[in-house]
């Protein structure tokens, strides 16, 4: 029966959001909006296009109808720092089984723009939904985003954040209206402009979730403004009570907060003590975004089934939220409230590495050339990157340490390939082990780096099954321009075909070589000019070049540099 019901509602919610009926009542741009959402490292996006207020009220009448409930509660922690004027930060981690997340920015007509992040699940997307091929139902759907703000930031600088608590009944006024509780989110991140506004928003609905019962409530939820006010609004005895800070910060979890004493609240809850006592420890001071973070992941717990899902931190004087998902702090996206540019504020990323030595034997030796192309990625928009390389060896001169990367997309690897970095290692080296630093910036002022341990007189490691009998496959010079030699010795072998590929994989020239005899071995070598098989040039990079007979290869990596 409950199924039944389930498909009824959602057929109906699909008929109300049909393109001419969403058009004409709401406003909204459906096609726009359906078209901008999209995949983003382990998260999605929507960038939501009209007015939604129609869907809003559809939603509530089908969620306090007591049709639906939400999936799982709002397991959190939350915190506001407030000891620094020009750096108020607000502070959420979601707990929950494991969910796909949305990030979605609104900006209907009348409403402040704000950004916020819920379940995909609540939308009636479950976990295991194939997002890359949505059906049109499906599509519709997504609709549903702007109802489920879970928590969230607005272009004036406030952020709300819902959490759990224990069930209470609410005192319904006939005079008021119901509301469930993430459109609470969303008319505070709509309309309020400071704690006092949202405090007045508040209390002039009947906020209502129903998760135990008609006319009942079980969260309670902290709001913070750029000002350095905040607030608690927990429901007690028929009315919201405004719980404000006593010190310059404030915790929120999942235990009731009014009248309540601190060492209780600590027993009640550790994530609260463990928040508080960090908080205290700074007088409430956030230094940067990084310390906020710090300050966000002590409270964090679980794995990817089950635990934090995500975790943002506003920055309500700049209006940027930084997000972590999964309780990976090293790889954080940034986002700006207004222009939704996701920006990589963690990791870069090592894709490959091709090291190539001066005599070509894959050996770094003293005394001798060391050139190497890194090929970076990010899962962020990462523009202006700068690489530079660094050293505390001295017997390691870099001789050729920066290049700039450019714009690097999501998803897309780069590298230097037409400038390789270089570094000389003298012949006095008394190390077998070396770090190479490779220092990168971008021109939005966020740096990051990435450790290269290096061992000289070590081999250069290459991808190769090599066959008994084959010695010192190898070419030379490398890099080269415009010519190299390619040469071999081998036991057993009087013909060979050399193949050359480029970075891709694709077979662009066939050498044919043969061998002569050397003492009782056979040598072979070959030159490439650095042409395809059709006699035209190609660009500048790293090719692979292979050498095969029967089941046996050997592959090693040059570098073309015109």
């Amino acid at each position: 029966m409950k199924k039944t019901v389930f498909l009824i509602t959602i057929l109906l919610f699909i008929n109300l959001l049909s393109a001419d009926n969403v058009n004409e009542n709401s406003r909204v741009d459906t096609l726009e909006t359906i078209n901008s959402f999209s995949h983003l490292g382990d998260f999605h996006t929507i960038n939501y296009v009209g007015d939604y207020e129609y869907i809003l009220d559809f939603l509530d009448d089908l969620y306090l109808g007591g049709q639906s409930e939400l999936s799982d509660h709002f397991g959190c922690s939350l915190y506001s720092g407030l000891g620094d004027a020009d750096n108020i930060f607000f502070g959420r981690n979601f707990d929950n089984p494991q969910q796909d997340v949305l990030v979605g920015k609104y900006a209907a007509p009348d409403c402040y723009e704000s950004i916020a992040v819920n379940r995909l699940a609540d939308m009636g997307l479950p976990l295991g939904t194939n997002f890359t091929n949505l059906s049109p139902q499906q599509e519709l759907l997504l609709l549903r985003a702007p109802y489920f703000a879970a928590d969230g930031m607005n272009s004036t600088g406030v952020a709300a954040g819902l959490a759990y608590v224990e069930s209470v009944p609410v005192q319904v006024d006939p005079n008021k209206d119901s509301i469930f509780i993430t459109r609470w989110v969303r008319e505070i991140l709509d309309h309020a402009a400071n704690v006092e506004e949202a405090i007045q928003i508040t209390n002039s609905y009947n906020v209502l979730d129903n998760m135990f019962g008609q006319n009942t409530l079980c969260h309670h939820l902290l709001v913070t403004d750029s000002s350095g006010a905040s607030v608690i609004l927990e429901y007690h005895d028929g009315d919201f009570i405004a719980i404000n800070p006593e010190v310059d910060w404030q915790v929120l979890t999942n235990t009731p907060i009014y009248n309540v004493p601190l060492q209780q609240l600590f027993a009640q809850c550790y994530r609260y003590e463990l928040l508080y006592n960090a908080l205290d420890a700074q007088n409430g001071e956030i230094v940067d975004w990084r310390n906020g973070l710090d300050i966000l992941e002590l409270p964090t717990w679980g794995n990817l089934v089950n635990g934090t899902q995500w975790s943002n931190l506003f920055d309500l004087n700049e209006n940027f939220m930084y997000l972590s998902l999964y309780r990976d702090f090293d790889n954080i996206a940034r986002v700006h409230v207004e222009n939704f540019e996701f920006l990589n504020f963690g990791e870069f990323f090592l894709d490959d590495l091709v090291i190539l030595d001066e005599n070509g034997n894959g050996i770094a030796e003293p005394g001798e050339w060391v050139y190497f192309v890194s090929f970076i990625s990010a899962d962020f928009l990462s523009t202006g990157v700068m690489g530079q390389l660094s050293c505390e060896e001295p017997e390691i001169e870099i001789t050729s340490g920066n290049y700039s990367f450019g714009d690097l997309f999501p998803n897309q690897s780069t590298s230097n390939v037409t400038q390789p970095f270089s570094f000389n290692v003298s012949e006095n080296i008394s190390v077998q082990q070396i770090e190479i630093v490779m220092q990168l910036t971008t021109d939005y002022g966020y740096e990051d780096e990435v450790i290269i341990p290096f061992d000289i007189g070590g081999v250069i490691a290459e991808e190769t099954i090599v066959k008994p009998g084959v010695i010192n496959l190898q070419n030379y010079p490398n890099p080269f321009n415009p010519s190299t030699t390619i040469s071999f010795t081998t036991e057993d072998i009087k013909s060979a075909e050399i193949e050359i590929f480029n970075i891709k994989g694709q077979l662009i020239k066939t050498l044919n070589v043969t061998l002569r005899p050397e003492s009782s071995l056979w040598k072979g070598s070959v030159g490439w000019n650095g042409t395809n098989d059709a006699g035209k040039p190609v660009s500048s990079g790293v090719y692979l070049y292979k050498l095969e007979f029967g089941k046996f290869t050997q592959t090693k990596k040059m570098l073309l540099m015109r």
